[in-house]
């Protein structure tokens, strides 16, 4: 569903994806620059979310009939199916490390999710999708551009300066 949608509007995606990247990065810019790590730990849930449901709907069986998994040893930088998996991860791992800082944590987390993708793909023919090696490895990469704009975007984004709270001053009471 998700590749022929993909090849139906392919003219679209490219420049589709270009618009969702710089919208991405002027949010993540204003989320960093309010400090609203809440606001950026519930887009990174949002975003994991759909990448979980775009991945887990099914396919029809007879496309992958008798295949169940592929183990490929190469790097498939074309097509849109690479493009697609490599946009996957990156709005996820943007605002997860907008939230909590910490990119190596997401990461590996992110690669070790799309690994479990992959396995429960091989191991639940009821989804009438094949793992796929390559999938793997082209969301990790995406992963990696999303920790790499976070830890861009909170580098260069300073804050927004917190007001200083005046102390109030004693009240000064004349005496006679």
């Amino acid at each position: 569903m998700i590749s022929t949608v993909l090849v139906e509007h392919s003219v679209w995606v490219r420049p589709g994806l270009a618009v969702l990247v710089a919208l991405m990065l002027v949010v993540g810019a204003l989320l960093v620059r309010n400090e609203a790590r809440r606001a950026s730990a519930l887009l990174a849930t949002v975003a994991g979310v759909a990448g979980l449901a775009l991945t887990a709907w099914p396919e029809p069986a007879a496309a992958t009939e008798g295949v169940r998994c592929a183990a490929q040893l190469s790097v498939p930088f074309q097509g849109l199916d690479t493009l697609a998996n490599i946009a996957l991860f990156v709005p996820a791992t943007y605002a997860a490390v907008l939230a909590c800082r910490r990119p190596l944590v997401v990461a590996v987390a992110a690669s070790g999710l799309s690994a479990l993708i992959e396995v429960v793909q091989a191991l639940v023919p009821a989804t009438g999708r094949v793992c796929d090696t390559n999938d793997w490895f082209m969301n990790t990469v995406g992963a990696a551009l999303g920790v790499l704009l976070g830890l861009l975007t909170v580098a260069v984004v300073p804050p927004r300066p917190r007001p200083r709270r005046r102390r109030p001053q004693p009240e000064v009471t004349a005496t006679r």
